[in-house]
C-alpha cells in the first residue's frame, strides 16, 4: 500500500468519526427535547 493511500484512508475515517459524533450529539439533543416535553406534559395533565 502507498503512503498517500494509507493518509486518504486515515483522513477518511476521521471524517467518519466526527460525522459520528455529530450524528449522536444531534440524537441525544432530540431525545433531551422529548424528555422535556413529556416532563411538561406529564405535570400540565396532573396539576
Amino acid at each position: 500500500i502507498e503512503e498517500s493511500q494509507i493518509l486518504k484512508f486515515t483522513a477518511v475515517t476521521l471524517n467518519v468519526n466526527s460525522l459520528i459524533k455529530e450524528i449522536y450529539t444531534y440524537l441525544n439533543s432530540l431525545k433531551i427535547k422529548n424528555k422535556k416535553s413529556q416532563l411538561s406534559a406529564i405535570i400540565t395533565t396532573t396539576s
